[in-house]
């Protein structure tokens, strides 16, 4: 979930222009040798706020793999866009790509993890 608000209005909720949310997510898994492949996607929406209007919302995502330690071991990045038509509280976006990561000899499939997220701007996000 990510809020952008009018500028200077960092946490008001009658300020919200817009706000994304990721409502599902998937994933597919190859495993190789060494490394796994992962074929994820994921879908969501864009809700306009009081102060929102009709249009297109671009919204950076970032997805991070990560390792048993927490250690990156891969990371993608990428922009969902969407348009809200008139008379519409929403418009909708989806995704599909595939990412790779080294695996390491010994390891389970529950060591390791994939976020995907809204990139946070603390300027104009809550």
């Amino acid at each position: 979930l990510l809020s952008i608000y009018q500028a200077g209005h960092v946490g008001d909720q009658l300020a919200v222009i817009h706000r994304g949310e990721i409502t599902k997510m998937a994933r597919e898994c190859t495993l190789y040798s060494d490394r796994v492949i992962v074929k994820y996607g994921f879908a969501g929406r864009v809700l306009l706020g009081p102060k929102g209007a009709p249009g297109t919302v671009t919204m950076a995502v970032n997805i991070r793999v990560a390792g048993a330690q927490q250690n990156t071991l891969a990371t993608d990045k990428m922009n969902v866009t969407t348009t809200i038509p008139p008379n519409t509280p929403a418009g909708y976006f989806s995704m599909v790509r595939e990412i790779a990561f080294p695996v390491t000899i010994g390891t389970r499939p529950e060591d390791y993890k994939i976020f995907v997220a809204f990139e946070r701007n603390v300027a104009d996000a809550g």
